[in-house]
């Protein structure tokens, strides 16, 4: 049976997304405010042929359309990226990563918590902007961080944090 995470859960305890990466049963991990019905997810996933109900994990997304797709991705192919992106970006000069994005986007899960988990970094798990006090105090309190953004939050990270 394949599990479902929600990022709420998840930003409680973030083991739990430790633990479903750990077992080799596919999980899809999904944003509270995702709009998706839960029988819509799991409707979808029973149809998944079974060579992608193990090691493999699910995000959401809504891409260029709007309208929501599941992307099912190797847990293993994943992992081997990270490594590639970690030897291609020199990222052994950081030694922790700071959290500005939502866990469930493919961008920070990949580069920023899954990179923590295979090279044993510290993630530093902020709210981002929607409390950008946290994230100030996350960011001037960190060594050598990594830090991912999209376009969208340049101006907000220019306006939050001039000077910093």
């Amino acid at each position: 049976m394949i599990r479902l995470l929600y990022a709420g859960r998840v930003d409680k305890d973030i083991d739990m997304l430790s633990e479903a990466w750990s077992d080799p049963a596919t999980f899809v991990f999904l944003s509270g405010q995702s709009g998706v019905s839960r029988k819509w997810i799991e409707e979808a996933v029973d149809i998944f042929p079974d060579r992608f109900k193990i090691d493999h994990f699910v995000l959401l997304s809504s891409g260029s359309t709007g309208q929501p797709k599941l992307i099912v991705a190797s847990r293993k192919r994943a992992e081997n990226l990270v490594k590639v992106i970690h030897d291609l970006q020199e990222g052994e000069l950081a030694k922790e990563t700071v959290l500005a994005l939502p866990l469930t986007y493919c961008y920070a899960f990949v580069n920023q918590w899954l990179w923590a988990r295979i090279f044993d970094k510290k993630l530093i798990y902020t709210f981002g902007f929607s409390r950008p006090d946290l994230l100030k105090d996350a960011l001037s309190g960190s060594n050598m961080a990594m830090l991912c953004l999209v376009a969208s939050q340049i101006p907000l990270l220019e306006r939050n944090f001039a000077g910093l």
